[in-house]
């Protein structure tokens, strides 16, 4: 393929790259280990609670250099895979469960919180007492209230913005207003940042008041990475074909349901897009999610489905060298 792996890769994942990627051209490939090798991983130290941590996306974002002082999920494939992938033990509890008090003193809080309720693809409850899903987001507010962390960092699906004409977006940023936050929010897609995926998800920034406010957004991208081939999903028993070699947007039904499936024609034919491709489609390490924290493999549908419900690394790593850059550590 031309590419220089050394220092980036060791033997076994050059191994696995080179029998699962049929996908990937050479350029994409080159752009993908740079971006991945130049990802911010010295001199940011920061104390970090990770919630719906699901298997380490803002982790990864963050770098080692860190401190992790609570991560807490209850999925027990994704808590398995994070801690065989960082060696630290994962609270497995309900956050519900979980006190303010026991949670230690720190400087960023993070999550992912639970997106079904506000995705298109879900039936968009919102914040209701019908889907208990939806209320969590307030399980962030609780912590951050007692906690008073500098940062608060949080993900979500475009859709979140529209849902219920607004007004469930208006009460994220009321709750972060209300205990003492400045938020500010940005809608970024994949495909300017180093993987050919039309992903949108929202990244919103908060900073306590007494910080002062100072501009995190725009994260600006690169240009559009494209694949050299044309691009298929099975939806709904349907075959839909996606030109312009851009990947539909990896979602959970890839392992759950048989919906959303990313095939491609190369010359091994009609195929499904393997595990190592999806994992580089999201920006994430190679065979991140093939081992349980036993040494187990996981299954393949539940590759699928981690993989599915991760959040591209390089564009955390982008913000998080941005409140670096204006705000130290």
């Amino acid at each position: 393929m031309g590419v220089n792996f050394v220092g980036l890769l060791n033997e076994r994942q050059l191994e696995d790259i080179m029998s699962n990627v049929h996908v990937c051209d050479e350029d994409w490939f080159e752009e993908l280990l740079r971006m991945w090798n130049n990802r911010q991983t010295q001199g940011n130290k920061m104390k970090i609670v990770e919630l719906f941590a699901g298997i380490g996306g803002f982790r990864l974002g963050f770098g080692e250099d860190n401190e992790y002082v609570f991560v807490n999920d209850v999925n027990e494939e994704a808590l398995s895979i994070y801690e065989y992938q960082f060696k630290d033990k994962v609270d497995s509890r309900f956050i519900q469960d979980v006190p303010s008090q026991e949670i230690p003193n720190h400087d960023l809080l993070c999550g992912g919180f639970p997106c079904a309720t506000f995705s298109i693809a879900g039936k968009r409850e919102g914040f209701t007492e019908n889907h208990d899903k939806g209320l969590l987001f307030y399980e962030i507010i609780r912590i951050a209230e007692h906690k008073k962390p500098k940062f608060i960092l949080l993900e979500n699906v475009k859709g979140l913005l529209t849902h219920d004409n607004g007004q469930t977006f208006g009460k994220v940023l009321f709750e972060l207003e209300r205990i003492g936050y400045d938020a500010q929010w940005q809608c970024i897609n994949s495909r300017y940042f180093g993987t050919p995926q039309n992903r949108e998800r929202v990244f919103i920034v908060a900073t306590r008041k007494d910080l002062g406010f100072k501009n995190i957004f725009p994260i600006i991208g690169e240009s559009i990475t494209v694949l050299k081939t044309r691009t298929y999903q099975l939806y709904h028993q349907k075959i839909r074909t996606y030109y312009g070699g851009i990947f539909p947007c990896l979602t959970a039904y890839m392992g759950t349901g048989g919906n959303n499936v990313p095939f491609v024609l190369d010359t091994d034919g009609f195929r499904k897009v393997s595990h190592v491709e999806c994992e580089m489609l999201q920006n994430l390490p190679v065979n991140h999610t093939k081992y349980l924290a036993n040494g187990n493999a996981v299954t393949s549908a539940k590759r699928y489905e981690r993989i599915g419900r991760s959040l591209n690394p390089t564009i955390v790593n982008r913000i998080f060298k941005k409140l670096v850059e204006n705000y130290g550590n």
